[in-house]
């Protein structure tokens, strides 16, 4: 009797151990969350018209306000982005072999303007009902970013063929998301307070999603305004860097 009690002890833990690890999916397959590794922009590739004001209010250089714009971008779009993937941001590790292989990477690039991937493959409006024409979405979607400028972004292009799988390898990548370029353009045209002559400008985050196999899956420039009186480096970065990512994040989750 005693046998038959432990049997049937065992059995029931064996039950409950099988279906904590397989309820909810096929018990046949592991769930993956997908990784994705962050790759920051050239310090070169940093063009803006504004970093005389930023770093004059901030009192800081102007090459360390570049420096501070990078580092948050990789941190703001690393904490959006860990949210639902796992995540490995390269500026935000300082291991030395981590700088070697971004150097590496730069070295195995080139960039060129490309039309956004919004206007070459346009995807429905999420709660959208109906019909929906890719054609007619993909000219609204052209006369709109006409309007405002956001036609091409910064692409790259990988030139080394073995980049890819051998970073894939190293971090266990998936997606790869390079942050090409980053804008700060002050638009002279939209004069907020002409008096006091308060300008709207633009920060620009140009960036493209790969997967391992070298395939693009997306590439665009994410933008949003901010006024020209505003040139504390912390407020600019607080105020509008989590919605830069944002937007960033919800174009690699649709891809």
């Amino acid at each position: 009797m005693l046998r038959i009690i432990s049997y049937i002890q065992f059995s029931l833990l064996l039950f409950l151990s099988f279906n904590a690890r397989g309820a909810g999916r096929d018990s046949t397959a592991e769930y993956h969350q997908q990784k994705i590794l962050i790759i920051p922009y050239e310090p070169r590739m940093h063009i803006s018209d504004a970093d005389m004001d930023i770093s004059e209010f901030s009192d800081r250089t102007p090459q360390q306000v570049r420096a501070i714009f990078r580092m948050g971008i990789s941190e703001k779009l690393n904490a959006s982005l860990s949210s639902t993937y796992q995540t490995h941001s390269l500026l935000q590790d300082l291991r030395p072999e981590a700088i070697e292989d971004m150097d590496r990477i730069y070295a195995s690039i080139d960039y060129s303007f490309d039309t956004s991937f919004a206007i070459l493959h346009p995807r429905p409006e999420s709660g959208s009902t109906g019909s929906w024409n890719e054609k007619k979405a993909r000219k609204k979607e052209l006369e709109q970013r006409t309007l405002n400028g956001k036609v091409i972004f910064t692409n790259v292009k990988i030139l080394d063929p073995r980049l890819l799988s051998s970073l894939q390898s190293k971090y266990g990548a998936d997606i790869f998301v390079f942050m090409t370029q980053a804008e700060i353009k002050t638009n002279a045209k939209d004069c907020m307070d002409f008096q006091s002559g308060i300008y709207q400008r633009d920060i620009m985050i140009h960036y493209a999603v790969f997967d391992y196999t070298g395939k693009q899956l997306y590439g665009d420039v994410a933008s949003i305004k901010f006024p020209s009186n505003s040139n504390d480096i912390g407020d600019i970065m607080a105020q509008n860097f989590p919605a830069l990512s944002e937007k960033i994040k919800t174009n690699i989750a649709q891809k």
